[in-house]
């Protein structure tokens, strides 16, 4: 499968319905412009706290990230409120780059189309990315619902506050996770995993 598929199923009237993180654009782009925030609350480590997320991001994940951080660099009384607030208050506008597969569906469906987005995560922050991303399309053919207000993916709730849910026409969802699987399973729906376009 291709983009031409997807470009296809919109041509043939089925609603597209999008994640965000990791779908649309690389989500360690944004995270890692984010941390370099948080290291500059560290004013004498700002290099090592900042290569200490990264490292720790890219080896473990993000579980419990602040609380290692925190135990590794004890003497400069930073809590993990403050490097929370710093996460889900960082934007940027428009400065951070889409997967190349995104323009060309984009240039392939035209600029009417709506960019429906189910997305997991702090409603704050994943309204901060969708500002920080240069999507090339006009921001009001946006809907995003935030899933995490309703019921986090894989529960299906959130899907039934998508306008006019009810009359959607043989939906694809477009993710990368096995959350979005199981999110389309339980609803029945297709799932496009775009592992494929990358």
């Amino acid at each position: 499968m291709s983009v031409d598929y997807l470009i296809n199923a919109h041509k043939n009237e089925r609603t597209l319905i999008f994640d965000l993180d990791n779908t649309l654009y690389d989500e360690s782009t944004f995270l890692f412009n984010a941390y370099s925030g948080i290291a500059d609350l560290y004013e004498h480590n700002k290099g090592e706290v900042y290569k200490f997320l990264v490292s720790e991001f890219n080896s473990k994940g993000r579980s419990q990230l602040f609380d290692k951080l925190i135990t590794t660099f004890p003497k400069d009384n930073i809590n993990i409120k403050k490097c929370l607030d710093v996460l889900r208050n960082y934007s940027c506008e428009c400065c951070i780059s889409i997967y190349p597969w995104v323009d060309q569906f984009i240039e392939g469906v035209g600029q009417g189309f709506i960019f429906r987005i189910i997305t997991n995560g702090n409603a704050q922050q994943q309204q901060n990315k969708i500002r920080s991303l240069n999507l090339p399309i006009d921001r009001a053919k946006i809907e995003v619902i935030f899933a995490n207000d309703i019921a986090m993916k894989p529960k299906k709730m959130s899907f039934f506050a998508l306008n006019n849910a009810q009359q959607l026409n043989s939906p694809i969802y477009v993710g990368d996770s096995d959350v979005d699987r199981k999110f389309c399973q339980s609803l029945d729906i297709e799932f496009y995993d775009v592992s494929q376009l990358l």
